[in-house]
């Protein structure tokens, strides 16, 4: 179990390393007012996150195989579709509220839904990997 837990979590640092090292790449590549949005859409995805499939992924861990695990994937994927269509419901919404200098948001408000399927998704076939233990 221990060898286990320290490969998920080796993986999980070395992600960050990357992240860290390519930083100063990034900070030539693009001036501030990018970053901005990209912190802007970043705090907005990790909201959204966290909706996207009302963490039924995370059920995946303890469901029996066959049927209920079947029928929970199902579910999951259903319900990470039906929340990034409520989502262009919401940036719709949203985008009749932003005043027209705020552009950047304006931007970003239409890409959410689309990330959060995506994401929802991606979260969702990541739990099966750690579920049936294969790690490598």
């Amino acid at each position: 179990m221990f060898r286990s837990i320290l490969t998920v979590l080796s993986g999980s640092v070395v992600a960050q390393l990357i992240a860290i090292a390519v930083l100063p790449a990034l900070t030539r590549l693009y001036d501030a007012e990018s970053f901005g949005r990209y912190q802007i859409y970043l705090s907005i995805m990790n909201v959204a996150i966290m909706f996207s499939a009302f963490r039924y992924e995370v059920a995946i861990l303890g469901a029996r195989s066959g049927r209920v695990l079947d029928n929970l994937l199902k579910f999951t994927f259903r319900l990470c579709i039906l929340t990034g269509v409520a989502g262009v419901l919401v940036a719709c919404v949203v985008d009749l509220w932003i005043p027209s200098g705020a552009s950047p948001l304006r931007d970003i408000i239409f890409i959410v839904p689309g990330a959060m399927i995506v994401a929802g998704i991606y979260q969702m076939l990541t739990f099966l990997p750690i579920r049936e233990r294969n790690y490598g």
